[in-house]
């Protein structure tokens, strides 16, 4: 019985003529595809099947992205994780510019640790220097977005170690030296 009640809420959503914005939130209601109105907190009118409201919450959020390997200008091997902090300023400016917030400052991060890696050795890579370089990217980002910090989770300098088996540069690599149709003894 629950799955009727659910289909009859769902289905009287679509002739609601009216949506409320909550203070933590915005919106956009879009009229026939083609006027945007901003809408402040509060209770708004709606008219259905003419008109979409696009609600988005405007508190501050954390993107966190894992780790980030990179080799410096002399060859060490860094791993960088970083989270991100943003909120949305400016709805309708985000809503035109940009599909996946989110998304886009982990990769505009991740652009930065490798461009600063790339261009330092070693002795200058230090956790404040990343950081400082990732903010410096993100600040001049906007597109409606503001309150924009970022954070490493992780830092480390780590040796990279390869796995040289049986020839493997001559293309023989792992096959060489047993059958893998043939079961194995265990």
């Amino acid at each position: 019985m629950e799955w009727l009640t659910t289909i009859f809420r769902s289905f009287s959503k679509i002739f609601q003529w009216w949506v409320v914005v909550a203070p933590w939130e915005r919106a956009l209601r879009v009229r026939l595809g083609k006027i945007a109105a901003d809408l402040a907190p509060g209770i708004h009118f709606r008219i259905p099947f003419l008109d979409r409201i696009l609600l988005q919450s405007i508190r501050l959020r954390t993107v966190w992205d894992s780790a980030h390997t990179v080799s410096s200008r002399d060859g060490h091997t860094l791993t960088v994780g970083v989270a991100i902090d943003f909120a949305i300023v400016d709805l309708r400016l985000m809503f035109e510019s940009l599909s996946s917030p989110e998304v886009t400052l982990r990769y505009r991060a991740a652009s930065a640790i490798t461009r600063f890696a790339s261009q330092n050795d070693r002795n200058l890579i230090t956790s404040q220097a990343v950081e400082s370089a990732i903010n410096s990217e993100l600040a001049s980002f906007g597109c409606g977005l503001g309150e924009i910090r970022a954070r490493l989770t992780g830092f480390a300098f780590a040796k990279a170690y390869r796995l040289l088996i049986n020839d493997y540069s001559s293309g023989a690599g792992l096959q060489h030296g047993f059958d893998l149709d043939q079961p194995t003894n265990k």
